[in-house]
């Protein structure tokens, strides 16, 4: 029975994992740009949703418009002021400027918030929905909603931007970047545990 239990546990935990690679994949499908930076976007959508959580007691999963939209924000000025600019590079490039905003955001937060480890614990937060004899903790859940709900929205707006990636020279799109991590605002949520 234990067997089974970490089978759901495994597929549960794929779906947040699923999350992740939604954000990378949209930017990578439509303007093939593999984006090195898209971990340290996911860290400040946790960081966010951390600070919501403990200076005025937003849940986690109320704060998801907040951190979609200020990551929607910050991904449309990178790709407008910075991707933009190596669009037509080598796929080196775009490399070694993805990685080097990756390692400058990264050091940043270091450098502002520390390395502690910080955690959000709403009340639902170590809560499992017992099915039988299986346990499905209700932030595991939450991603399977969300992530089978940005799925659809991901489809949608993949489809929708194509057509304009390709109508402007190499996909210059600035929405492109932005709605990849604007997606990237939610994978930290249900990482609550």
């Amino acid at each position: 029975m234990d067997f089974v239990q970490h089978v759901v546990n495994g597929l549960l935990q794929g779906c947040i994992l699923a999350l992740i690679g939604l954000g990378f994949s949209l930017v990578w499908g439509i303007l093939n740009i593999i984006n090195l930076a898209h971990a340290a976007f996911i860290m400040l959508a946790a960081y966010l949703t951390y600070f919501l959580w403990a200076s005025i007691g937003v849940d986690p999963f109320l704060s998801l418009p907040v951190a979609m939209l200020a990551l929607f924000g910050l991904g449309y000025l990178v790709q407008k002021y910075v991707i933009n600019l190596v669009m037509g590079a080598s796929i080196l490039t775009t490399f070694l400027l993805t990685f080097g905003m990756e390692a400058f955001l990264i050091n940043l937060a270091l450098r502002v918030f520390s390395a502690d480890t910080r955690q959000t614990k709403p009340f639902y937060a170590n809560a499992s929905l017992q099915v039988g004899p299986f346990y499905l903790p209700y932030t595991h859940l939450g991603a399977v909603v969300v992530a089978l709900r940005l799925q659809e929205f991901g489809q949608m707006l993949e489809h929708a931007l194509v057509g304009q990636a390709q109508a402007l020279p190499l996909g210059h799109h600035p929405l492109v970047v932005a709605a990849g991590e604007g997606v990237a605002a939610v994978e930290p949520v249900p990482a609550f545990e």
